[in-house]
Formats: C-alpha cells, sequence, structure tokens
C-alpha cells in the first residue's frame, strides 16, 4: 500500500470512528428526552460510520487473529498511559499546576 494511501485510510478511520460515537452519544440523548425514532435513526447512522470504519481498519491490515488483535490492544493502553503519564509530569504541566495552587492559596 503506498503511504499517501495508508495515510488517507487512517484519517479516514479516525473520522469514521468518531461520527460512529456522535451518533451513538446523539442516540443516547434522544432516548432520554423519550424521542425513540429519532434514537433509532441516530443508531443507524452510527452502525453505518462502524461499518466504514471497520472496513478501513480491515484495509490497514489491523484486524488479525485474536491474539494479535488482544497484544495490539494492549500495546495500545501502554502507549496511551505512557502519552498520559509524560503529560502529568511535562514541566510546563508541573507549571500550570503551581499556578492554579497559588491562585487559589491567594482568595
Amino acid at each position: 500500500m503506498k503511504k499517501m494511501t495508508e495515510e488517507f485510510l487512517k484519517a479516514a478511520f479516525s473520522g469514521e470512528s468518531q461520527a460512529h460515537m456522535k451518533y451513538l452519544i446523539f442516540a443516547e440523548k434522544a432516548e432520554e428526552e423519550g424521542l425513540k425514532n429519532i434514537a433509532r435513526l441516530f443508531r443507524a447512522i452510527a452502525y453505518a460510520e462502524y461499518v466504514h470504519a471497520r472496513n478501513h481498519l480491515k484495509e490497514l491490515g489491523m484486524v488479525g487473529v485474536t491474539k494479535d488483535n488482544l497484544q495490539a490492544a494492549i500495546e495500545g493502553r501502554h502507549m496511551k498511559l505512557k502519552r498520559c503519564i509524560q503529560f502529568i509530569t511535562t514541566p510546563q504541566r508541573c507549571k500550570v499546576k503551581r499556578e492554579q495552587r497559588e491562585a487559589l492559596s491567594t482568595h
């Protein structure tokens, strides 16, 4: 697969995944408001976005056998936690926290 095609597919996967979640959240809200038919409509649209995202992920070769999928999930969670820890411990983040504490202590 060409690099540009891969980049487009990854971007499309991201967009479809976000749309899928957005429509599920919209469906949840419509349901809370008693708008059952609109909730069903949002769920149908969410499913279409899910299918698109699934197809992009498969085309990228990122869906394997369950053992490989588990390993990819573990690695993904590890990377996310590592990024969170890096963000929390960066000097800029520490500076912001210090400034927030100072602002609170002067009130």
